[in-house]
């Protein structure tokens, strides 16, 4: 998430998901969700193939699934 912002503030040049969303119009009203969990790869590529399931595409900035 640090890098994240820091994307988003232009301090720092790798960050690719940041690309799609620091361009969406308003994007300091956005949200920010947290889930604590032990294995969170396993569990970011449950919920995109969830997302994918329910609505046929990727969420924006994820343009896979690792």
């Amino acid at each position: 998430m640090r890098q994240f912002v820091k994307y988003g503030s232009r301090l720092f040049k790798n960050h690719r998901g940041g690309r799609a969303i620091w361009q969406i119009d308003y994007n300091k009203f956005l949200f920010l969700g947290i889930f604590e969990c032990e294995k969170p790869e396993g569990k970011e590529r449950e919920f995109l193939n969830d997302y994918l399931q329910s609505h046929g595409v990727l969420p924006l900035a994820n343009w896979k699934i690792g």
